[in-house]
Parts: C-alpha cells; sequence; structure tokens
C-alpha cells in the first residue's frame, strides 16, 4: 500500500535539528546579505569574510567612518542579526557533531568522498532507513538526482529547452537531499581528483562535458554508494581508507580533547584507528591483495 514516510523514534528528534540548522543558516545568509547591501551603499570596501571575521572586520571599518545616525543605526541592527542567527547555528552545529560522534552509522558516510559529519548528518536523517529503497536508483529519484524520461513529442521538446542537449534532471524530489549530495560531489572534484569517481568525473569534463552535468552525474553515483552504505553493505575495498583516517583524525579535533578523553581515546590517532578497523579491519592487507594478483 501507498504511504507517506514519516520520521521515528530518534529521527524525529534529529530531523528536528536539522530544520532548525537549516533554518538559521538561511537567516544568517540573509543578514550577510544586507549589511553587505548596506556596505555598497555607502562606498566601502566589500567583505568577503563571513562568520566572526566578517563582524569583526565590518565593525572595525565602521569605527573609522562619520556616517549618519541613521545609517549607524542599520549597521548596527544588521550586525546584531546577523551575530544572533551565528551563535544559534554554532550551537546547532555542535548538537549535530554530538549526534553524529555517537553514532556509527552516521560515521560510515564519511568514508564516501566529498562527505564529512554535517552531510553525513544530513543524508542518515532525511533517508533514516534505506531499505525502503529497493534499489539505489530509487534513492536517487527520491534526491531529485534522477534523469526526466526521454519520450518523444512535447515532453521532449521541453525538456530539451530546460536543459539542452540530453536529459535534465526532473523537478521532483528533496531539495535538501540534492544539495548535500551536489555540494560532495563538487568536494570529489575539487579536492579528492585522485580517488576513482574523482577521475570518472575529470575524464567526463576533459572530454568536453559541461561542469554542471557531470557534478549531477558524480552527485547520483554518491547517491547509489551512500545506499550501501546505509543498508551495512561491506566496504569491497580499501581504496578510501587513507582518506577516511585523515578525516576521522580532523574529526577528532572537532570534538576535542576533553570529549576523547570521555570516549576513552587518548589520542586522535587512537579514535581514528578505532573507526578504520571497524570499516576495514576485516579487508586483506593491500600488499596480499598485490601478491595474489
Amino acid at each position: 500500500e501507498d504511504f507517506v514516510w514519516t520520521a521515528t523514534g530518534k529521527f524525529a528528534k534529529y530531523r528536528a535539528v536539522f530544520c532548525a540548522y537549516r533554518d538559521a543558516r538561511k537567516e544568517m545568509q540573509r543578514n550577510w546579505t544586507r549589511v553587505w547591501s548596506l556596505c555598497c551603499a555607502c562606498g566601502i570596501r566589500l567583505p568577503e569574510e563571513t562568520g566572526r571575521d566578517f563582524l569583526k572586520l565590518v565593525r572595525g571599518t565602521l569605527r573609522g567612518l562619520s556616517l549618519d545616525e541613521i545609517t549607524s543605526e542599520r549597521f548596527e541592527m544588521g550586525l546584531a542579526d546577523y551575530e544572533k542567527c551565528l551563535e544559534r547555528s554554532e550551537r546547532l552545529d555542535g548538537m549535530i557533531l554530538e549526534i553524529v560522534r555517537d553514532e556509527d552509522d552516521m560515521i560510515d558516510l564519511m568514508q564516501l568522498p566529498g562527505f564529512y559529519y554535517m552531510s553525513a548528518f544530513a543524508v542518515k536523517t532525511i533517508v533514516e532507513d534505506a531499505r525502503r529503497f529497493s534499489k539505489g536508483s530509487k534513492l536517487s529519484a527520491y534526491s531529485g538526482l534522477a534523469p526526466q524520461v526521454n519520450t518523444s513529442g512535447e515532453e521532449e521538446i521541453r525538456a530539451e529547452r530546460k536543459g539542452g542537449s540530453g536529459k535534465p534532471l526532473d523537478t521532483e524530489g528533496r531539495r535538501d537531499l540534492k544539495y548535500y549530495y551536489c555540494e560532495a560531489a563538487q568536494t570529489v572534484l575539487n579536492t579528492c581528483g585522485k580517488t576513482t569517481l574523482g577521475k570518472w568525473g575529470w575524464h567526463l569534463i576533459f572530454k568536453g562535458k559541461e561542469r554542471n552535468k557531470v557534478v549531477c552525474g558524480t552527485a547520483r553515483k554518491l547517491t547509489v554508494y551512500s545506499w550501501h552504505v546505509m543498508r551495512g553493505d561491506p566496504t569491497p575495498n580499501r581504496e578510501g581508507e587513507a582518506l577516511f583516517r585523515r578525516k576521522m583524525i580532523r574529526f577528532a579535533t572537532d570534538i576535542g580533547k576533553k570529549r576523547l578523553r570521555e570516549l576513552g581515546c587518548r589520542s586522535r590517532s587512537e579514535f581514528a584507528d578505532r573507526h578504520v578497523r571497524r570499516l576495514y579491519g576485516a579487508l586483506p592487507k593491500k600488499s596480499e591483495d598485490k601478491a595474489k594478483n
């Protein structure tokens, strides 16, 4: 029977945290834009920084200027609203960090190239149970990364107008999932070019494919990979072991020394080795793989 999927148990709480974080980031960006436009209107050099550096730079610049009372008040209101949203975002980010630290299923997603704790949290929270999708392509469609059906007649003409030659993505699916998968795909192309997925993407770019289309194709592959990870399928090989270990060391740095000691880890390397062994410990060593070949 058809039904509407709703979050259950702890994932209902996780979704509330995710939605609050998303809304705080959106509102923070709006306030950043307002202050940026005020700088433009007053002839102030436009700041490119964000976060605490943005607040420090703008307030420091304003001290050396003689602005009228109304303009100064508008700046202060915009900066105060931005700082409030920033504090809320940082607090929620810390909550998400704590959640991911205690959820091995979310940490497992970080073995995928382009994924870190925020994208792992978002994907697992939204999908919850990957077994409700019978295959990875259905998760791709749910994420809005499935191409439109290539048919004759008016539908194909409309599709070509929207995306040129080829089949564009449909407009269905969850935009938040599509956002995180596409962000991960951009990271794969920018910083993980030596991985199998990165090489595949750059091969298409060098052949003349549009980068945006390659990003969507890479994101679609990531949905299938994440579907296998969330189902609990065994890790096939050690290709991503080194990258995953670096992520775990960085993740341990974000957690902090005090929390690591509470987890029974004396160092970042110990924390990283614990999760690396959990995922890759049953696989043969690379030297053994070469000997077999």
